[in-house]
């Protein structure tokens, strides 16, 4: 089963995946995560791919194509970090939000926790498969 794990900051909504543990999806994946009718649904989805030590991720916006990251993203990232028990390195996100996030990173920011069904996972799989085969 997948978990992702929707904040929503600033009226924009953004899901987290942990890449390094649960699933890395492909362009098609994350469309069809991010669709608000016959996925999930999220603005951005940002999927994990570092450790504590260095916690870095990637973003892609909702129609799967990857984006740079800003403030917000590096907030919900220190927030994601914080809930799964990830220790992170500080000075790494020092380095991309500045000294405040140290105390901005110990606010509330709303999440809700997903669990997506082995059959929807199944055919995201299919999904990046058939996309594969065809580039």
């Amino acid at each position: 089963m997948l978990v992702v794990k929707n904040y929503v900051v600033n009226h924009v909504e953004y899901m987290v995946i942990h890449g390094m543990r649960d699933y890395m999806p492909g362009k098609e994946a994350i469309r069809l995560l991010a669709h608000r009718r016959d996925g999930v649904g999220a603005d951005f989805v940002m999927v994990f791919t570092g450790s504590g030590q260095e916690p870095s991720f990637r973003l892609y916006g909702a129609d799967g194509r990857e984006c740079a990251a800003g403030r917000e993203e590096y907030l919900v990232l220190a927030h994601y970090l914080r809930e799964e028990g990830i220790s992170a390195n500080a000075a790494e996100l020092v380095k991309h939000l500045g000294e405040e996030t140290l105390s901005v990173a110990g606010k509330r920011i709303p999440s809700i926790e997903i669990h997506v069904t082995e059959s929807f996972l199944n055919k995201l799989r299919a999904l990046e498969k058939a996309s594969s085969a065809v580039a």
